[in-house]
């Protein structure tokens, strides 16, 4: 019976502040690519106005993922407490 070889997968913990300006960098990149902003691609692609290429939808995921990122880790309160989800309309 042939063995099987145990593969390490590298984890990387990032802070809120370092997982959003990663994406952000991300982000610019693909708006500097394309000349638009990931806002306007996300309407575009909505819209079907776009092609669905593999770059397309990983930008569009990116941007959904900041979108949500924004939303559910609200940037008020003392650092070390929690702090409610924001409740404005969004």
């Amino acid at each position: 019976m042939a063995t099987v070889k145990k593969r390490t997968i590298p984890v990387r913990y990032l802070s809120r502040e370092e997982a959003l300006a990663e994406t952000e960098a991300k982000l610019r990149v693909y708006e500097h690519r394309y000349e638009m902003s990931s806002e306007k691609m996300a309407t575009l692609l909505e819209l079907d106005a776009i092609r669905p290429t593999a770059e397309v939808l990983i930008w569009y995921a990116d941007y959904q993922g900041l979108l949500l990122m924004r939303k559910k880790t609200p940037t008020t309160g003392t650092p070390g407490t929690t702090t409610a989800p924001s409740t404005t309309p969004g």
